[in-house]
């Protein structure tokens, strides 16, 4: 990672979650929380630079994180979803055999899905 902001605590992004109260809130995120997380990514290895990662999670959910912001951070490839691309599976799995995707953050029955394509 090169050179982070001059000021580490300032918003990075705002996510919006109803957490444990159910009720929409939006939750701001700063530069040094941002650059952690990146950095837990490359230090255990979870993301390489080699890697292709298809961005499946909305950018409202911190999920988006490592698909997109993270990889490119790393040095890899981000494919990014045409509008509800990721619940389109014909259009999921032709672009994981096109790009030779080797990274994305799904739920188990999302993956399961794909897996039987």
């Amino acid at each position: 990672l090169h050179s982070p902001p001059h000021h580490l605590d300032t918003v990075a992004y705002i996510i919006f979650t109803s957490g444990s109260t159910g009720e929409p809130k939006g939750v701001q995120l700063s530069h040094r929380n941002l650059l952690l997380t990146i950095a837990s990514y490359a230090q255990t290895g979870s993301i390489l630079p080699t890697d292709t990662a298809l961005q499946i999670t909305p950018c409202s959910f911190d999920a988006h994180v490592p698909e997109l912001l993270g990889c490119l951070a790393i040095g890899g490839t981000s494919i990014l979803l045409h509008p509800q691309g990721n619940i389109q599976l014909d259009y999921l799995t032709s672009l994981v055999e096109h790009h030779q995707a080797t990274y994305m953050h799904s739920v188990p029955s999302h993956l399961s899905l794909i897996s039987e394509q």
